[in-house]
């Protein structure tokens, strides 16, 4: 279930989420998501899934510190995020 505040924060979610099916090897297309996501959190900034998505592309885009930063956000604000603490973990050990 996502538990968002504010629609126009989920229609950002979804619309970043829709950038990246299939997955998307396109680098524009991730840039568009990474935006979307951005977006998202600046409607609601306590949007963990947004956090954890935006963390995912960044990653797949070799920032992997911010994806680190976004991965631990999402992890602190719902406890149940443990994609978020896999990827933080798979991170930290390259």
């Amino acid at each position: 279930m996502i538990l968002v505040r504010d629609d126009q924060a989920a229609l950002a979610l979804f619309s970043g989420m829709a950038h990246l099916l299939p997955p998307s090897t396109v680098p524009a297309a991730r840039y568009r998501a990474t935006g979307d996501f951005s977006r998202a959190i600046e409607l609601d900034g306590s949007f963990a899934l947004a956090y954890f998505n935006r963390g995912l592309v960044l990653e797949r885009l070799g920032d992997n510190a911010s994806a680190a930063a976004d991965y631990r956000r999402a992890m602190a604000l719902d406890v149940t995020q443990i994609k978020a603490q896999r990827r933080l973990e798979r991170l930290q050990s390259k």
